[in-house]
C-alpha cells in the first residue's frame, strides 16, 4: 500500500538479472559528457506489481492505494519523507528528469510484457512462496 495512484510506473532492478544486465551495460562505449544515469531492470505500476507478486506466491494480491497521511502516522519519524517520495514518484517518475537505462536499452533481455522480470524474479525467491 502507497499512495500512489496503481497506473504509476516504479523501476525496480531484479538481481537474478543483474550480472548480464550489468555486464551489457559496461561493455557499451562510455558517455563523453559522463552524464550520470539510473538502471532499472524493469518498469511496473502498481498494480502490475500486485500480479507479479499475486503470480509468483499464488495468493490474491491486490494494489491498495493509502492517503499520504496515513505513512505519517504510521511512520513516525519518516512517515513523512516517505510521502514526499511518493509524491516525487507521481509528479516527476521514478528517475525525474535523468536517462533511464532498462533491460531493452541494452538488450539484456526483451519482452512486451510488462512486469516480465519481475515476475521472473519473484519466481526465484524461495521465501516467497511460503
Amino acid at each position: 500500500m502507497t499512495p500512489l495512484p496503481p497506473d504509476v510506473s516504479l523501476s525496480v532492478m531484479m538481481t537474478t538479472n543483474l550480472g548480464k544486465f550489468v555486464s551489457k551495460i559496461l561493455s557499451r562505449p562510455v558517455d563523453p559528457t559522463h552524464t550520470p544515469v539510473l538502471a532499472a531492470t524493469d518498469t511496473v505500476t502498481m498494480t502490475e506489481m500486485a500480479a507479479a507478486f499475486a503470480q509468483a506466491t499464488g495468493r490474491n494480491v491486490v494494489y491498495k492505494t493509502i492517503p499520504a497521511s496515513q505513512l505519517e502516522e504510521e511512520n513516525p519519524g519518516y512517515g513523512d519523507e516517505l510521502a514526499d517520495m511518493y509524491a516525487y514518484f507521481e509528479e516527476y517518475g521514478f528517475a525525474g528528469n535523468m536517462k533511464m537505462i532498462n533491460a531493452a536499452d541494452v538488450s539484456a533481455t526483451s519482452s512486451s510484457s510488462p512486469g516480465h522480470l519481475l515476475i521472473r524474479g519473484l519466481d526465484s525467491l524461495v521465501w516467497i512462496k511460503g
